[in-house]
């Protein structure tokens, strides 16, 4: 799965500015998220939903940041590589979804 563009990102925020509570992210576990603002690697927007699902599928946020998964994290959602990416990734995570496990 690649990130989205630029472009495309602002299409959505676009379309999320015309929702009355802002943009809404169903995740597979069906948690409805509210999300203020996107996040952004290398120009492209970290889905939250697909970070969650991907974080999820390699065990949780607690065992990503415990076994230094966060480059294989990066790799599926096929962003593109920046020394600051495990970074950004927990922070966009930490952002969207806050201090769940």
């Amino acid at each position: 799965m690649t990130g989205l563009t630029v472009s495309s990102a602002m299409n959505i925020f676009m379309e999320m500015s015309k929702l009355p509570q802002g943009c809404l992210i169903a995740c597979q576990r069906k948690q409805t998220v509210r999300v203020k603002r996107l996040h952004f690697l290398r120009g492209e927007v970290i889905d939250p939903g697909a970070l969650y699902d991907t974080i999820e599928s390699f065990g949780g946020i607690n065992h990503v940041l415990e076994h230094k998964l966060m480059r294989q994290v990066r790799d599926t959602l096929g962003l593109g590589f920046t020394t600051s990416a495990s970074h950004s990734l927990k922070n966009a995570y930490f952002s969207y979804f806050g201090h769940i496990s």
